[in-house]
């Protein structure tokens, strides 16, 4: 492999000059299953789809990419280099021979649909191989601190997973599918996603005022109860 260039999709948005440059210059482009769904829709009649390789793990795109000769091409979901693949892939290739062509995030999506500046927050990925040593039980000390929190979820943590160890007052946009036609964006509370179901791929939106510690005891929205007849929050903490 002669070069190797990393190109950020959505099922939102539309190849750039420099994206399809790209793409023209590769002898082969490969992509995950969902990921060439999306490009198929982008490519049209360009003939570039039939470039394209689909491989559905990153040990076999990476062990591919050693075989190969020339300039070959990766597909990334949005920015590759936020909670993507290529980190991997500058860990296994000299970094001079690794181009990125970011596209746009889910992340960036889902705070434009909620209407919500982002620098401030703080992100956290549940999703796939974790690069940092958070647990979902370091959630409520994480919406302490931040106040507000970008979560990617999917796999084994699912968003009544991450729902379940948020903190009582906080407010939570679902959102789900974003970019394509059925894309949907919910704002409820963590009692209320933890009922919900919800569609993949997705990620929440947390905002928690910072300073604001989870509460004892199991608050009454999220208990089934009979004409009231129940406890108070302090005796049952």
């Amino acid at each position: 492999m002669d070069e190797l260039f990393v190109v950020g999709i959505d099922r939102g948005g539309c190849l750039s000059e420099e994206a399809r440059r790209c793409l023209e210059r590769a002898g082969v482009i490969f992509a995950s299953p969902r990921l060439r769904d999306v490009f198929s829709q982008m490519a049209g009649s360009s003939g570039l789809l039939g470039k394209c390789r689909v491989l559905e793990k990153v040990d076999d795109t990476v062990a591919a990419l050693r075989q190969s000769r020339g300039k070959a091409v990766v597909l990334a979901s949005g920015d590759p280099l936020f909670f993507g693949i290529a980190r991997r892939l500058l860990e296994e290739f000299p970094p001079e021979k690794v181009h990125i062509v970011p596209g746009v995030s889910s992340v960036q999506r889902a705070f434009a649909r909620a209407r919500l500046p982002w620098e401030d927050a703080l992100f956290v990925s549940f999703h796939g191989p974790r690069r940092r040593d958070w647990s979902l039980d370091d959630l409520p000390l994480l919406c302490e601190r931040h106040g507000k929190l970008a979560i990617l979820t999917g796999g084994e943590n699912t968003s009544r997973d991450v729902a379940a160890r948020l903190p009582r007052g906080a407010v939570v946009f679902v959102c789900e599918r974003l970019g394509y036609p059925d894309e949907r964006v919910r704002r409820s509370t963590p009692a209320g996603v933890r009922r919900m179901t919800v569609r993949e791929p997705s990620l929440l939106l947390v905002l928690a005022p910072p300073g604001e510690r989870p509460l004892l005891g199991v608050d009454e929205e999220e208990m089934e109860h009979e004409r009231g007849l129940i406890t108070k929050d302090e005796v049952r903490a």
